[in-house]
């Protein structure tokens, strides 16, 4: 069996919260941002000035290929004479 029950009439219905409720709701939702933001931020500036101060530039020295004669044992940078730069005498290759 159903039970019906109808009331007529204006029902208002007052919802209380007492000041302190809102404040601890206020200061735990800015603690729970503090808590998940600010670490993130920290963190990524952190990595981003250690990425700035790691930087390295590299210059490659290229050092021009030399070659020994075998006449006097001198050593030649010039790979592209026939004579050594020493003694003289015709190089082979």
């Amino acid at each position: 069996m159903i039970f019906r029950r109808t009331v007529e009439g204006d029902v208002n219905v007052v919802l209380y919260v007492k000041p302190i409720f809102v404040v601890l709701l206020v200061a735990g939702l800015i603690g729970l941002v503090l808590g998940i933001v600010l670490p993130i931020v920290l963190v990524k500036r952190h990595k981003r000035e250690k990425g700035e101060a790691e930087i390295i530039q590299v210059q490659e020295v290229i050092k021009p290929k030399s070659f020994y004669c075998s006449n006097c044992g001198a050593e030649n940078i010039d790979i592209t004479s026939d004579y050594c730069s020493k003694c003289g005498s015709k190089i082979k290759r």
